[in-house]
């Protein structure tokens, strides 16, 4: 199933806020051109993304900027 622009439009001025939860890395630069369900959400709906890490793991710092240098230049703030 392709993506198509527009659907992720919300016509309910009652909402005040929607949740798009991603799945797996917005970053995988070897799936990006099928990517349907991260960045591209993201950005057709101009949406805010926060970058979530768990510190107790290890290696949450690296992982963090990993992820941000990865980013296309319009997926970063």
């Amino acid at each position: 199933m392709a993506y198509r622009p527009g659907v992720a439009q919300v016509p309910d001025a009652k909402l005040r806020a929607i949740v798009i939860e991603g799945a797996g890395s917005p970053a995988e630069i070897n799936l990006r051109a099928g990517d349907i369900v991260n960045m591209a959400v993201a950005l057709e709906c101009n949406a805010d993304v926060y970058l979530v890490a768990d510190i107790d793991r290890g290696g949450a710092f690296a992982h963090l900027l990993g992820t941000w240098s990865c980013l296309e230049p319009q997926e970063q703030p």
